[in-house]
Protein backbone atom coordinates (compact mmCIF):
# COMPACT_ATOMS: atom_id res chain seq x y z
CA UNK A 1 0.00 0.00 0.00
CA UNK A 2 2.80 2.54 1.19
CA UNK A 3 5.05 1.48 -1.87
CA UNK A 4 1.74 2.37 -4.76
CA UNK A 5 0.92 5.69 -2.55
CA UNK A 6 4.44 6.90 -2.72
CA UNK A 7 4.67 5.93 -7.18
CA UNK A 8 1.12 6.77 -7.31
CA UNK A 9 1.81 10.50 -6.26
CA UNK A 10 5.48 11.57 -6.91
CA UNK A 11 5.67 11.98 -10.68
CA UNK A 12 6.77 9.67 -12.79
CA UNK A 13 10.42 11.53 -13.50
CA UNK A 14 11.35 11.65 -9.82
CA UNK A 15 11.00 7.50 -9.67
CA UNK A 16 13.24 5.78 -8.12
CA UNK A 17 13.61 2.00 -6.73
CA UNK A 18 12.74 1.50 -3.35
CA UNK A 19 14.26 -0.82 -0.96
CA UNK A 20 12.32 -1.34 2.26
CA UNK A 21 14.50 -2.70 5.66
CA UNK A 22 13.44 -3.75 8.55
CA UNK A 23 16.05 -2.98 11.42
CA UNK A 24 18.95 -1.10 8.95
CA UNK A 25 19.12 -4.55 6.98
CA UNK A 26 20.62 -4.48 2.99
CA UNK A 27 20.65 -0.74 4.00
CA UNK A 28 23.73 1.19 3.59
CA UNK A 29 26.04 1.21 6.70
CA UNK A 30 26.52 4.57 7.64
CA UNK A 31 22.71 4.55 7.65
CA UNK A 32 21.53 2.40 9.59
CA UNK A 33 20.14 3.60 12.02
CA UNK A 34 18.34 6.33 9.78
CA UNK A 35 14.20 6.17 8.96
CA UNK A 36 15.54 6.38 5.63
CA UNK A 37 18.10 7.69 2.80
CA UNK A 38 18.86 8.28 -0.78
CA UNK A 39 22.14 6.24 -1.86
CA UNK A 40 23.40 5.43 -5.33
CA UNK A 41 19.79 6.25 -6.65
CA UNK A 42 18.06 3.95 -4.90
CA UNK A 43 15.97 5.20 -2.17
CA UNK A 44 15.80 3.00 1.64
CA UNK A 45 13.06 3.08 4.16
CA UNK A 46 13.79 1.22 7.33
CA UNK A 47 10.45 0.26 8.51
CA UNK A 48 11.77 -0.27 11.77
CA UNK A 49 12.62 2.74 13.01
CA UNK A 50 9.71 4.57 11.26
CA UNK A 51 7.76 3.02 13.25
CA UNK A 52 9.66 3.60 16.68
CA UNK A 53 9.77 7.31 16.22
CA UNK A 54 5.82 7.54 14.95
CA UNK A 55 3.98 5.48 17.01
CA UNK A 56 4.46 7.41 19.95
CA UNK A 57 3.30 11.32 18.19
CA UNK A 58 -0.51 11.12 18.05
CA UNK A 59 -3.41 9.43 19.99
CA UNK A 60 -3.55 6.74 17.82
CA UNK A 61 -0.04 4.06 17.20
CA UNK A 62 -1.18 3.15 13.93
CA UNK A 63 -1.81 6.37 12.93
CA UNK A 64 1.13 8.05 13.68
CA UNK A 65 3.16 5.07 11.89
CA UNK A 66 1.19 5.45 9.43
CA UNK A 67 1.65 9.54 9.36
CA UNK A 68 5.80 9.05 9.99
CA UNK A 69 6.28 6.33 6.96
CA UNK A 70 4.39 8.85 3.94
CA UNK A 71 6.26 11.89 5.80
CA UNK A 72 9.89 9.78 5.72
CA UNK A 73 8.80 8.66 2.56
CA UNK A 74 7.90 11.40 0.34
CA UNK A 75 11.02 13.39 1.82
CA UNK A 76 13.20 10.73 0.59
CA UNK A 77 11.53 11.52 -3.19
CA UNK A 78 11.75 15.31 -2.30
CA UNK A 79 15.59 14.63 -2.27
CA UNK A 80 15.28 13.25 -5.52
CA UNK A 81 13.07 15.82 -6.57
CA UNK A 82 15.30 18.78 -5.12
CA UNK A 83 18.58 17.05 -6.38
CA UNK A 84 19.20 19.46 -9.37
CA UNK A 85 19.30 22.33 -6.78
CA UNK A 86 21.59 20.90 -4.51
CA UNK A 87 23.84 19.43 -7.43
CA UNK A 88 26.77 21.46 -6.62
CA UNK A 89 27.07 20.66 -2.84
CA UNK A 90 29.27 17.56 -2.06
CA UNK A 91 28.90 15.25 0.78
CA UNK A 92 31.46 17.09 3.29
CA UNK A 93 29.62 20.23 2.51
CA UNK A 94 26.15 18.38 3.59
CA UNK A 95 27.19 16.53 6.71
CA UNK A 96 29.74 19.14 7.88
CA UNK A 97 27.77 22.71 7.11
CA UNK A 98 24.75 22.96 9.60
CA UNK A 99 23.04 25.86 7.67
CA UNK A 100 23.02 23.86 4.20
CA UNK A 101 22.04 20.82 5.54
CA UNK A 102 19.46 22.22 6.96
CA UNK A 103 18.29 24.24 3.96
CA UNK A 104 18.40 21.03 2.08
CA UNK A 105 16.53 18.55 4.41
CA UNK A 106 13.84 21.70 4.39
CA UNK A 107 13.29 21.94 0.87
CA UNK A 108 12.77 18.16 0.49
CA UNK A 109 9.81 18.50 3.50
CA UNK A 110 8.43 20.85 1.70
CA UNK A 111 8.05 18.51 -1.31
CA UNK A 112 6.97 15.88 1.30
CA UNK A 113 4.15 18.12 2.98
CA UNK A 114 2.61 19.07 -0.49
CA UNK A 115 2.41 15.20 -2.04
CA UNK A 116 0.95 14.48 1.68
CA UNK A 117 -1.60 17.72 1.00
CA UNK A 118 -2.74 15.99 -2.03
CA UNK A 119 -3.19 12.82 -0.67
CA UNK A 120 -5.66 14.88 2.19
CA UNK A 121 -7.65 16.52 -0.55
CA UNK A 122 -8.55 13.23 -1.76
CA UNK A 123 -9.08 10.96 1.77
CA UNK A 124 -9.09 12.46 5.01
CA UNK A 125 -7.90 9.51 6.28
CA UNK A 126 -4.61 9.53 3.98
CA UNK A 127 -5.16 6.14 3.09
CA UNK A 128 -4.30 4.66 6.45
CA UNK A 129 -4.96 0.93 6.12
CA UNK A 130 -6.33 -1.17 9.19
CA UNK A 131 -3.36 -3.60 9.13
CA UNK A 132 0.70 -2.00 8.15
CA UNK A 133 1.82 -5.62 7.77
CA UNK A 134 4.97 -6.75 9.11
CA UNK A 135 5.38 -3.50 11.43
CA UNK A 136 1.97 -4.96 12.93
CA UNK A 137 3.17 -8.40 13.59
CA UNK A 138 6.35 -7.58 15.14
CA UNK A 139 4.46 -4.83 17.31
CA UNK A 140 1.49 -7.05 18.45
CA UNK A 141 4.17 -9.85 18.89
CA UNK A 142 6.09 -7.74 21.50
CA UNK A 143 2.67 -6.12 23.22
CA UNK A 144 1.08 -7.26 26.32
CA UNK A 145 -2.99 -7.88 25.72
CA UNK A 146 -4.31 -4.32 27.23
CA UNK A 147 -6.02 -6.09 30.03
CA UNK A 148 -2.68 -7.54 31.18
CA UNK A 149 -1.02 -3.82 31.28
CA UNK A 150 -0.63 -2.51 34.30
CA UNK A 151 -2.22 0.98 35.27
CA UNK A 152 -0.18 4.34 34.41
CA UNK A 153 0.91 6.24 31.33
CA UNK A 154 2.09 3.35 28.90
CA UNK A 155 -1.18 1.68 29.86
CA UNK A 156 -3.44 5.21 28.92
CA UNK A 157 -1.38 5.72 25.92
CA UNK A 158 -2.54 1.28 24.67
CA UNK A 159 -6.24 2.90 26.23
CA UNK A 160 -6.14 6.14 23.53
CA UNK A 161 -4.83 3.96 20.70
CA UNK A 162 -7.32 1.48 21.15
CA UNK A 163 -9.97 3.89 21.09
CA UNK A 164 -9.47 5.30 18.07
CA UNK A 165 -9.35 2.17 16.78
CA UNK A 166 -12.78 1.10 17.26
CA UNK A 167 -14.20 4.40 16.34
CA UNK A 168 -11.63 5.06 13.53
CA UNK A 169 -10.58 8.22 14.79
CA UNK A 170 -6.97 9.43 14.65
CA UNK A 171 -6.32 11.92 16.71
CA UNK A 172 -7.37 13.41 19.83
CA UNK A 173 -7.77 16.91 21.29
CA UNK A 174 -4.11 17.65 22.38
CA UNK A 175 -3.05 16.30 18.52
CA UNK A 176 -5.84 18.46 17.07
CA UNK A 177 -4.01 21.85 19.09
CA UNK A 178 -0.43 20.63 18.34
CA UNK A 179 -1.18 20.71 14.58
CA UNK A 180 -2.75 23.88 14.85
CA UNK A 181 0.36 25.29 15.89
CA UNK A 182 -0.95 25.65 19.34
CA UNK A 183 2.28 24.18 21.31
CA UNK A 184 2.41 26.08 24.69
CA UNK A 185 0.35 24.22 27.06
CA UNK A 186 -1.02 27.08 28.63
CA UNK A 187 -2.39 28.31 25.37
CA UNK A 188 -3.49 24.51 24.61
CA UNK A 189 -5.92 24.79 27.54
CA UNK A 190 -7.48 28.05 26.58
CA UNK A 191 -8.06 26.25 23.04
CA UNK A 192 -9.64 23.12 24.19
CA UNK A 193 -13.05 25.02 24.80
CA UNK A 194 -12.57 26.30 21.46
CA UNK A 195 -12.31 22.99 19.20
CA UNK A 196 -14.79 20.89 21.45
CA UNK A 197 -17.46 23.93 20.88
CA UNK A 198 -16.96 24.07 16.95
CA UNK A 199 -16.02 20.74 15.95
CA UNK A 200 -17.83 18.31 18.44
CA UNK A 201 -19.90 17.43 15.04
CA UNK A 202 -16.86 16.23 13.13
CA UNK A 203 -15.74 13.95 16.07
CA UNK A 204 -15.74 10.20 16.52
CA UNK A 205 -17.01 9.48 20.00
CA UNK A 206 -16.13 6.76 22.10
CA UNK A 207 -18.59 6.75 25.46
CA UNK A 208 -16.46 4.69 27.96
CA UNK A 209 -18.23 1.79 30.87
CA UNK A 210 -17.65 5.50 33.32
CA UNK A 211 -19.52 7.65 30.72
CA UNK A 212 -17.46 10.20 29.76
CA UNK A 213 -16.96 11.15 25.73
CA UNK A 214 -13.50 10.72 24.27
CA UNK A 215 -14.01 13.02 21.36
CA UNK A 216 -11.44 11.73 18.02
CA UNK A 217 -10.72 13.39 14.48
CA UNK A 218 -8.98 12.34 11.60
CA UNK A 219 -6.83 14.51 9.23
CA UNK A 220 -9.06 15.64 6.94
CA UNK A 221 -10.83 17.29 10.17
CA UNK A 222 -7.82 19.75 10.57
CA UNK A 223 -8.78 22.66 7.69
CA UNK A 224 -12.18 22.23 8.53
CA UNK A 225 -11.33 23.30 12.09
CA UNK A 226 -8.54 25.75 11.19
CA UNK A 227 -10.94 27.60 9.33
CA UNK A 228 -13.89 27.67 12.05
CA UNK A 229 -10.80 28.97 14.29
CA UNK A 230 -10.28 31.70 12.34
CA UNK A 231 -13.72 33.44 12.63
CA UNK A 232 -12.39 33.30 16.81
CA UNK A 233 -10.73 36.78 17.94
CA UNK A 234 -9.01 34.76 20.92
CA UNK A 235 -7.68 32.17 18.91
CA UNK A 236 -6.37 34.83 16.27
CA UNK A 237 -4.50 36.28 19.67
CA UNK A 238 -3.35 33.10 21.07
CA UNK A 239 -1.78 32.74 16.97
CA UNK A 240 -0.26 35.92 17.16
CA UNK A 241 1.08 35.74 20.49
CA UNK A 242 2.88 32.00 18.84
CA UNK A 243 4.10 33.75 15.99
CA UNK A 244 5.93 36.03 17.56
CA UNK A 245 7.41 33.29 19.92
CA UNK A 246 8.74 31.24 16.86
CA UNK A 247 9.93 34.56 15.15
CA UNK A 248 12.49 35.48 18.37
CA UNK A 249 13.05 31.80 18.46
CA UNK A 250 14.72 31.99 15.21
CA UNK A 251 16.43 34.87 16.42
CA UNK A 252 17.88 33.24 19.00
CA UNK A 253 18.86 30.42 16.76
CA UNK A 254 20.46 33.08 14.02
CA UNK A 255 22.79 34.09 16.70
CA UNK A 256 23.78 30.89 17.83
CA UNK A 257 24.88 30.26 14.02
CA UNK A 258 26.96 33.53 14.17
CA UNK A 259 28.42 32.18 17.46
CA UNK A 260 29.45 28.75 15.87
CA UNK A 261 30.74 30.42 12.79
CA UNK A 262 33.10 32.47 14.84
CA UNK A 263 34.11 30.58 17.28
CA UNK A 264 34.72 27.86 14.31
CA UNK A 265 32.72 24.78 15.66
CA UNK A 266 30.71 22.86 13.06
CA UNK A 267 27.90 21.67 15.87
CA UNK A 268 24.31 22.87 15.38
CA UNK A 269 22.18 24.85 17.29
CA UNK A 270 22.56 25.26 20.78
CA UNK A 271 19.83 25.30 23.19
CA UNK A 272 17.09 27.61 22.95
CA UNK A 273 15.93 30.27 25.47
CA UNK A 274 12.77 29.06 26.61
CA UNK A 275 9.49 31.36 26.41
CA UNK A 276 7.91 32.71 29.36
CA UNK A 277 4.80 30.91 28.91
CA UNK A 278 6.50 27.29 28.25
Amino acid sequence: MLCKLLYDVVPEKFHRPVIFSYGGRHMPREHKRSTGCVCNGIIYLNLRSMAFYGRHQYASQIAGIWREMLRVGFHEFGHVATERKWKGVTQKEYENCHNTHRRIERDAEKEAEAWILKILSCNGRLYQPDFLGVVDIIRRRHEQPLREVPRGSYFADRLQSYRCQITGGQLSLSDVAVNLHIKSYEKKLQIYGFIHKIADDLARVHVDSAGRSHHFWVWGDLPIIAQRLESSSKFERLRKEEEEYRENLKQQHVLLDMYDQRSGRQEGRGRPIQSPSL
